[in-house]
């Protein structure tokens, strides 16, 4: 076992590893084959999830193994940042969030209030939005 480990562990000298995104593609992967398996009386539907399942796995894999670290760091930080703006978006009842179309702030507005203008405190860029 220990062998093992020492092995694995010089393969991943010099590449990405395991981060956020890579977990996510796997955890969303094993489901998508697993269902694809329970729905074999309909290929069509079985082969599509089943295709997607092993996509996602072979992505989860690639990212992993690759060793262009500060590409797959890049995509890390995107990810995580939808991540955490669509988690404040549906566990905050009393706010709305939007995005600046031109830097691409995030802008917290009280809901409840109509058609508002809202300006960015970034740009100083102005729209109109329905809270």
């Amino acid at each position: 076992m220990n062998r093992l480990r020492t092995f694995l562990q010089r393969m991943l000298i010099g590449r990405n590893g395991v981060d956020t995104l890579g977990r996510f593609c796997l955890y969303v992967s094993l489901p998508l084959i697993l269902i694809s398996g329970l729905l074999y009386k309909v290929p069509t539907l079985s082969g599509i999830l089943n295709l997607a399942g092993l996509a996602l796995l072979f992505y989860s894999y690639f990212r992993i193994f690759s060793s262009n670290i500060p590409k797959r760091a890049q995509e890390n930080r995107k990810f995580e940042k939808k991540i955490q703006f669509l988690s404040r978006a549906v566990g905050d009842k009393t706010h709305r969030y939007y995005r600046c179309s031109s830097c691409g702030q995030t802008i917290r507005v009280p809901k409840g209030k109509g058609k508002i203008e809202i300006t960015c405190p970034k740009c100083r860029n102005t729209f109109v939005k329905r809270t």
